[in-house]
C-alpha cells in the first residue's frame, strides 16, 4: 500500500474512514529530521508488506501553530514517532525512533493483520 500524506485537518477522517476497513499506521516526522529520513524507506517497505493496513505519514512544520497543537494531541514527544490504530480508530501502539519501528514491525506481525 502507498503512504498517505496526512495533515492536521485530514487526520480525523483518514483514521475514521480507513479504520473501518483495516488498521491504520502513522509515522510522525519533523522537517529536516535525519533519523526520520533514515527510517522512512523502511517504513515504506513495511507499507508494501502489509497490504491490508493503511499507512500514512505526517510531517511536522514547527513554524505552524496548528501543527504544534496537533502534535500535542497525538502526544508526540520525539520524532520519528510511529502509531497504530485499530478498527475502531483507537490508538493501540506508539513507539519512537528505530526501536519504535522495530516494535511496530513486531506488533503488526503479532496482530496477523494481513
Amino acid at each position: 500500500m502507498t503512504l498517505t500524506v496526512v495533515t492536521p485537518s485530514s487526520f480525523p477522517s483518514w483514521v475514521r474512514d480507513n479504520a473501518r476497513v483495516h488498521p491504520v499506521v502513522l509515522m510522525v516526522q519533523m522537517q529536516g529530521c535525519r533519523p526520520c529520513k533514515k527510517l522512512l524507506p523502511q517504513f515504506e517497505r513495511m507499507a508494501k508488506q502489509h497490504a491490508d493496513v493503511s499507512f500514512g505519514t505526517y510531517i511536522i512544520d514547527p513554524s505552524d501553530e496548528s501543527h504544534k497543537v496537533f502534535v500535542q494531541t497525538l502526544r508526540v514527544r520525539a520524532t520519528p514517532t510511529f502509531q497504530a490504530y485499530d478498527l475502531e480508530g483507537k490508538q493501540v501502539f506508539t513507539g519512537q525512533a528505530s526501536t519504535g519501528l522495530a516494535q511496530l514491525a513486531e506488533f503488526l506481525q503479532d496482530q496477523d493483520l494481513d
